[in-house]
């Protein structure tokens, strides 16, 4: 955090973590060089050395995880960007419109 102007709250462990950010609040960058593209964005988490993230809140950078398939009983689908950014996908009727029924519309499919 060498250019640190204002914000604060802010976790870099590593050398160079977090080098670029100006003014983001509450990020923790964990890794050599960890979260050098967080200019100025808040709540950005980045984990691995030179995962650099982006000035974009809210987000999780991982490294490491791209690419990688692991096995788990209690798992729940992550997307993976190829950057390493982290999210998972919404499918529930709360967020959905104008559901209706298939009825028989659904028999061709499964024969």
């Amino acid at each position: 955090m060498a250019i640190q102007i204002d914000g604060g709250e802010n976790t870099a462990i590593g050398y160079g973590a977090l080098l670029n950010n100006t003014s983001g609040s509450l990020n923790t960058d964990i890794g050599g060089y960890a979260g050098t593209n967080v200019f100025t964005a808040s709540n950005v988490t980045c984990v691995g050395a030179e995962v650099t993230g982006e000035y974009v809140n809210n987000t999780t950078w991982i490294g490491g995880v791209f690419g990688v398939t692991t096995q788990s009983g209690t798992t729940m689908p992550v997307v993976v960007s190829d950057t390493g950014q982290l999210g998972t996908l919404a499918s529930s009727e709360r967020f959905k419109k104008d559901i209706a029924t298939m009825e028989k519309a659904s028999e061709t499919i499964l024969t």
